[in-house]
């Protein structure tokens, strides 16, 4: 614990920068600040460490690293006893596919469920705001497969 705690400190800087980056994907303070630590330090680490460097309680760690295990961005081991956890090499990939999945499983299936709507409704004045509401989810749609795209683009031309 003790070399985690000398890098944690040197390095603290950038924990702080990486942890206003992960709140802005609406990672709660304490969430971002997990694993702002976990990926400047790199290393396979406990509960206890966790809660050590962050000084959150240690229930508040586990349900940080629940939530950020069932978003993808580490996994967990178990250890003797207790599980270590540790953060994915490239947090990008998870973004990308959590956009992916967004598309995939909310979006198109409404821009469905509005054309649905439209081919059945026979009030002009509905028909308008679904109207209205499919042009918008259209537009985030491509908007969406425009960001996955470059993102794809920019991960190939980087290796």
């Amino acid at each position: 614990m003790s070399s985690h705690l000398e890098y944690y400190k040197r390095l603290k800087p950038i924990i702080d920068g990486l942890r206003q980056v992960m709140a802005m994907f609406g990672l709660s303070e304490s969430c971002a600040h997990v694993i702002a630590t976990m990926y400047t330090l790199k290393e396979s680490m406990s509960i206890d460490d966790l809660s050590q460097l962050t000084n959150y309680a240690k229930s508040t760690v586990f349900s940080c690293l629940n939530l950020l295990e069932r978003l993808g961005f580490i996994t967990k081991e178990k250890k003797g006893r207790r599980y270590l956890y540790k953060p994915i090499s490239n947090p990008s990939d998870v973004i990308i596919d959590r956009l992916q999945r967004l598309l995939e499983k909310g979006i198109r299936p409404l821009i469905m469920a509005l054309e649905n709507i439209l081919k059945s409704e026979t009030d002009i004045k509905l028909r308008g705001k679904v109207h209205e509401i499919l042009m918008s989810t259209r537009d985030l749609a491509k908007f969406l497969d425009n960001i996955i795209h470059e993102c794809r683009i920019q991960k190939q031309a980087i290796k």
